[in-house]
């Protein structure tokens, strides 16, 4: 009887080491992966045969222009948080194919970059009026290196 109460007594032990662990894990995991913050941002492009500025301040607009033209618009981001970030980006919609942009930044606390979404060079044929959004989602950085 001794000896299955010792067993018993190290059966346990490992099993909550075990469950310790995981949830350490699962907790890093999350704090990884789980955003801090999510924005979407409308976007719009036209292309025609005459270039143009869209001031509309309800939409982020690249304003209308002409094929072999490129236009570009900035985003400045800022950590307001006490630890690093990163900064992931998306864009959804048919005016993905016309936009280029860096999928993801880092920042440290209190650091303030400037991204750049630009536009790629439309032919005749891709005449019309172009609509998306940008997804932002900021995300706890965890891994401590030099960025």
């Amino acid at each position: 009887m001794n000896k299955t109460k010792k067993l018993n007594k190290k059966l346990i032990c490992i099993v909550l080491f075990f469950i310790s662990l995981f949830l350490i894990l699962f907790s890093l995991f999350l704090l990884n992966y789980v955003s801090l913050e999510k924005k979407e941002i409308d976007l719009q492009l036209k292309i025609g045969e005459i270039a143009a500025f869209n001031l509309d301040k309800n939409i982020f607009s690249f304003g209308t222009i002409t094929p072999n033209v490129t236009s570009s618009r900035e985003i400045v981001l800022e950590n307001n948080y006490t630890f690093p970030i990163k900064v992931n980006f998306e864009i959804k919609g048919e005016i993905k194919r016309f936009i280029l942009f860096e999928n993801f930044i880092q920042l440290k606390s209190n650091e303030t970059k400037t991204i750049k979404l630009e536009t790629i060079y439309p032919v005749k044929e891709d005449f019309g009026e172009y609509f998306g959004k940008l997804i932002v989602l900021f995300k706890r950085d965890l891994i401590k290196k030099d960025i």
